[in-house]
């Protein structure tokens, strides 16, 4: 009896939620998922590539920087795997319970800022500081890290520009927000980042957003006019068949 209200309120909301979803399948939607997921293996594969380029072919110097004065050094790799992987997974939540009419523009919007990173770390040469502690997990080891992909920073402007992608949600927008804080603190510690590496996230990660808008925009009115078109140069289907 007790669980009896718990169970209605969710079975409510998996019905709104199943009838919300359901009205966003159509071949336009689809073929909005499709595009930006393409886009988004090829992103994924030009910062990589541009990370290993900058990582093995560039002479790189570090520099100081007056924060690490301030902040303590230490040791937060659970934080830096852990915490990404959190942030992606609650980020992918929110996007097909709550709003998945915007998987196209967020899957679009994370493309366009994995681009724009790669063109920064491939064009600028600081070294990682050199009292840098290597994110290392017991029991699994060092996974894949560069060493020198240092602006801006990913830990810090992905989950801002989540956070810009909920924004309506007050909720939502504050736990990202607050992430992306506990990132930029997790990476300035360990000493993976530089202070200009943090403030460019935000500012770049803004433009990246408001860009991506724009493009999604373009894209999307192009898709619809080609769809109405379409349908409309279809011949009309004979009735006494």
């Amino acid at each position: 009896m007790i669980l009896q209200p718990i169970l209605s309120s969710l079975d409510i909301k998996y019905k709104n939620w199943r009838e919300k979803t359901l009205n966003l399948f159509s071949l336009l939607y689809f073929f909005e998922c499709i595009l930006a997921s393409l886009l988004l293996i090829f992103s994924i594969w030009w910062q990589k590539s541009l990370s290993i380029y900058n990582d093995t072919t560039s002479i790189h110097s570090s520099v100081g920087d007056s924060l690490f004065s301030i902040i303590p050094h230490l040791d937060l790799s659970y934080f830096y795997f852990g915490g990404i992987w959190i942030i992606a997974l609650l980020g992918i939540f929110y996007a097909i319970y709550k709003e998945p009419k915007k998987i196209p523009l967020s899957i679009t919007a994370l493309s366009i800022f994995f681009i724009i990173r790669g063109i920064c770390i491939s064009s600028t040469h600081i070294g990682i500081p050199p009292d840098h502690i290597i994110p290392n997990i017991e029991g699994i080891g060092v996974l894949q890290f560069f060493r020198n992909d240092l602006f801006f920073s990913g830990h810090t402007g992905i989950p801002f520009l989540i956070s810009l992608l909920v924004w309506k949600d007050i909720f939502w927008r504050n736990i990202f927000l607050i992430a992306s804080v506990i990132m930029a603190f997790t990476v300035l510690s360990m000493r993976l980042h530089y202070s200009i590496d943090i403030i460019g996230a935000y500012f770049i990660t803004y433009g990246v957003f408001h860009i991506s808008e724009k493009l999604y925009e373009i894209s999307s009115s192009f898709l619809v006019r080609y769809q109405a078109e379409k349908n409309r140069n279809k011949p009309p289907k004979n009735k006494n068949n």
